[in-house]
């Protein structure tokens, strides 16, 4: 909350401001992501690089490790997330999907190997109780910020 934000005024943040926030981070254009990126990384000003996936690649371990959580990552490990995404990250054009589509295979029996029934319906009570136990468990646990516990409440 570096933005000045007091604990007084989050008392005041209510669901409906959350999914405003959200609804207006889907307005950023392309322009100014790659102007932000430039000012956070200067060194990567170059956007075709960037673009091409030819940044800097030993400038990324470091900076994988100052994400909290990932202080222990191996530069062997950051590597392999950084190449796990390119056979399985295709981008499709219209005629693709819709062609993908309209040809679905006609045996779906890898699909329905679950006995689960498709529409469990859940009763209020059961979900009551179940958001009850999860608030238990936030409160208890030494990691849980206020924050976390404000929100579960609400």
């Amino acid at each position: 909350m570096g933005s000045g934000m007091g604990q007084a005024t989050l008392d005041d943040i209510s669901g409906r401001h959350v999914i405003y926030w959200v609804s207006e981070s889907w307005d950023i254009t392309q322009n100014c992501l790659v102007k932000s990126w430039k000012r956070l990384r200067p060194s990567l000003a170059d956007s075709s690089k960037v673009e091409q996936g030819e940044a800097n690649k030993s400038e990324t371990p470091p900076l994988i490790k100052c994400i909290p959580g990932c202080e222990d990552a191996s530069e062997h490990t950051v590597t392999e997330w950084l190449s796990c995404d390119t056979e399985a990250n295709l981008l499709y054009t219209d005629e693709e999907i819709i062609s993908l589509i309209q040809n679905k295979p006609q045996d779906d029996s890898d699909l329905e190997e679950t006995d689960e029934p498709e529409n469990v319906l859940v009763s209020h009570s059961e979900t009551a109780n179940a958001l009850e136990i999860a608030l238990r468990y936030t409160e208890q646990s030494e990691d849980a910020t206020s924050t976390a516990i404000m929100f579960m409440r609400h």
